[in-house]
């Protein structure tokens, strides 16, 4: 089966706790302006699916065909609750909130 190319949301790392970290993702200025103009996510929740692999959480939106998300990675030798993960669409961001299982700091595990 052939994967669906998928165009990134922006993303925002909000609190990183020990336990915990809020992810925010949004459209992207051309979205607001074309692609996503006048779309809510809310009125797409159940369209939303969480991939959880070992390397990351991905985060997907179908919108009209269209795919849209983003992968949080996940740093070697730690794990998250991907079962536990929260997500709550709103108008125009997407909040994610992330258990983790072992301690690290998932905002600077992005930047590798």
């Amino acid at each position: 089966m052939a994967e669906t190319a998928m165009t990134e949301l922006n993303v925002d790392f909000g609190k990183d706790k020990d336990g915990w970290a809020e992810i925010t993702l949004s459209k992207t200025e051309m979205q607001k302006n074309r692609t996503l103009k006048g779309i809510k996510f809310s009125d797409y929740e159940d369209s939303i699916e969480k991939i959880p692999t070992a390397e990351s959480l991905g985060i997907r939106i179908t919108i009209n065909g269209e795919l849209y998300g983003y992968d949080i990675r996940i740093p070697e030798g730690h794990k998250i609750y991907a079962d536990k993960t929260e997500i709550t669409p709103e108008k125009n961001e997407i909040k994610v909130k992330v258990f983790k299982e072992t301690k690290f700091n998932l905002t600077d595990a992005q930047m590798r």
